[in-house]
């Protein structure tokens, strides 16, 4: 006898359902991989400290294949490119910019924070990062970007530390019209938020416009020598003199 088995409507056999992927820790990916740069770091620099002649430590810190900057460089943005549009990545994508001497890697970085943090908290310190870029990215992609975040970002603090960094990079033009800009954006900043750290920043900057110009008489100093006589850097006035200050950071 030939029995046929029948399966009732509506019912279908069930798969087992796929076991649920975690998505990755990028933060604690990032995390591992900085203390590992910071560590090799720390003995690159202990290394350096011990080798003898000014020629030879230059030929040390040059060397590609003992610098940390250099060797970790192209892992920050293996790792940044594949984080995609996680906080980490931003903090690896700076991290690149920081030790890349490279134009085009660095306007690569550029490209992809404004791609892809632009509204978000970490644009605040890379357009900080930005005042620093200048020499290896080259001014109009600095302006550029510092541009785009201050006019289109939704980050309020990023939008007001790129007025700032704008600002203080406008500084350095040489033309009239550029000093005459940036006096603008400082202005600007200390009138919408001149309790904020970007005002009082932006205070020391405007005076550096107004006092320490090339050209300019500079400001009095006062102080005492080495053998404790009061002195005015007035008094020098008509004579070449170096002022030489240093400090601890």
């Amino acid at each position: 006898m030939l029995v046929l088995a029948f399966t009732p409507s509506g019912v279908f056999a069930q798969s087992a359902a796929p076991a649920s992927v975690p998505s990755p820790d990028y933060q604690a990916e990032f995390d591992a991989l900085k203390a590992e740069c910071e560590t090799a770091q720390q003995a690159f620099y202990k290394a350096y400290a011990e080798v003898e002649g000014e020629e030879a430590q230059m030929a040390f810190w040059s060397d590609a294949t003992k610098n940390p900057s250099v060797l970790f460089a192209p892992r920050f943005r293996a790792f940044a490119e594949r984080a995609g549009q996680h906080p980490a990545a931003a903090s690896a994508w700076m991290r690149l910019m920081q030790s890349s001497q490279d134009k085009e890697e660095q306007a690569l970085v550029v490209d992809s924070m404004l791609k892809n943090f632009l509204h978000a908290p970490a644009i605040a310190d890379f357009a900080q990062f930005l005042q620093y870029a200048e020499w290896t990215l080259g001014r109009p992609k600095t302006v550029g970007a510092l541009r785009t975040i201050r006019e289109k970002s939704q980050n309020e603090l990023g939008r007001q530390t790129a007025t700032l960094t704008l600002g203080i990079v406008r500084m350095n033009a040489t033309s009239e019209a550029g000093k005459a800009e940036s006096r603008a954006l400082l202005n600007e900043i200390l009138r919408e938020a001149p309790d904020s750290p970007s005002g009082k920043r932006a205070v020391g900057y405007l005076y550096e416009l107004d006092h320490l110009q090339i050209g300019m008489i500079a400001p009095e100093i006062e102080g005492t020598d080495s053998e404790g006589k009061a002195f005015k850097l007035s008094d020098y006035r008509g004579q070449v003199v170096v002022l030489d200050f240093w400090g601890f950071w």
